[in-house]
């Protein structure tokens, strides 16, 4: 009897005949999906995109970093946790949910800062569900004259009709640890913010001195603090184009309490230091100028106020000085200083600034 044996390599075929399909219809269905998932966020795009350009917005990396931020805090979210949830910008997520990716230095909002700018503008705000921000507007300065209190000779002084002295903070969140219980208030306004405000009270009310007080804050993201506030400074020397001196305010960091305070008057007193850019890093052709200004103003606290001042430190980066001839970064006290004693430095400040300005108009 004849047999018919089946070849062993025929034997396969029907398995590799449904695996083909298989692959075949499961490929089909990944096409179909990622088409319709491009097509969803292409729409999505083009809604968004129109609104973006209408509001004339510059998307950099400060201004994601402030939208991230803004969404966390709106949502409840840190930025660990934030990990967890599935975004498209989150690649190798193993090696960023273990930690691996952190950096000295670098916090888990920078990092998704940085992965957030691979992609476009519009596809990450989509995909993280951020809201549309506002273009920031400077603060305002108060449109009918104001009368300070009655002099010596018993007149009111009125405030100036320009505004003459507009004052921002770099590092909103600087405070004073024995008042404000730590150096940095994070992502909040910290007592250099209450010592600007009074700065502001006294040019105003004691000199008529029309000020502006900006107390945006700039430092959700310290490394790029001073990208953040330059915007801030060019909007303030547009808005108010007879400005005679724009002031960064600052406190120093953490110098010994007895290297920044002096009694003055028989007061405990922080004292204040002038710093200075200059042109070793970027372009800044005026600096001698500003670096000018901050010497007379130098001569003149340690001729009123001897103590006052702890003198002038020249740097290298330009501290948004290039904006303005009269542009300087002043620092009121250190971290160890009471506020009390940065309140009681600023008033001093203002009756020195109040003759400058007052001889540079005469």
């Amino acid at each position: 009897m004849l047999s018919f044996r089946r070849h062993p390599r025929l034997f396969w075929l029907p398995f590799l005949r449904a695996m083909l399909l298989f692959v075949v219809g499961i490929s089909s269905l990944m096409a179909g999906w990622h088409f319709f998932y491009q097509e969803k966020i292409a729409s999505q795009n083009q809604s968004i995109k129109p609104a973006l350009s209408q509001q004339n917005l510059n998307f950099n990396r400060i201004n994601l970093a402030n939208l991230v931020l803004h969404w966390l805090e709106k949502n409840n979210f840190s930025a660990r946790n934030l990990l967890h949830l599935e975004f498209p910008l989150w690649q190798n997520s193993k090696e960023e949910k273990s930690g691996a990716l952190r950096k000295k230095n670098q916090s888990w909002e920078d990092l998704l800062c940085q992965l957030a700018m691979k992609q476009s503008p519009a596809s990450f705000l989509v995909s993280a569900s951020l809201p549309i921000p506002q273009p920031s507007v400077p603060p305002k300065a108060t449109s009918k004259p104001v009368s300070s209190p009655a002099t010596s000779s018993g007149k009111k002084k009125k405030l100036s009709r320009d505004v003459l002295v507009a004052i921002y903070h770099t590092h909103t969140s600087e405070s004073y640890r024995p008042s404000d219980g730590a150096d940095h208030l994070t992502r909040q306004k910290g007592g250099v913010v209450q010592v600007g405000e009074e700065l502001k009270k006294i040019l105003e009310e004691k000199y008529g001195i029309r000020t502006v007080h900006s107390d945006k804050i700039h430092d959700y993201f310290y490394n790029y603090s001073y990208v953040e506030s330059e915007v801030t400074a060019r909007e303030l020397v547009t808005q108010y184009p007879r400005l005679a001196v724009l002031i960064d305010l600052h406190r120093d960091g953490n110098v010994p309490r007895k290297y920044t305070t002096a009694e003055i008057n028989g007061k405990k007193t922080a004292q204040i230091m002038l710093v200075m850019g200059s042109n070793q890093r970027l372009e800044h052709p005026r600096w001698q100028e500003n670096l000018a200004f901050a010497r007379e103003l130098d001569r003149r606290l340690q001729a009123k106020y001897p103590g006052l001042s702890r003198g002038i430190r020249l740097e290298a980066g330009r501290y948004n000085q290039h904006l303005h001839p009269h542009a300087i970064l002043i620092e009121v006290g250190g971290s160890e200083n009471t506020r009390e004693e940065a309140l009681q430095a600023v008033s001093l400040l203002a009756d020195v600034l109040a003759e400058m300005i007052g001889s540079s108009r005469e």
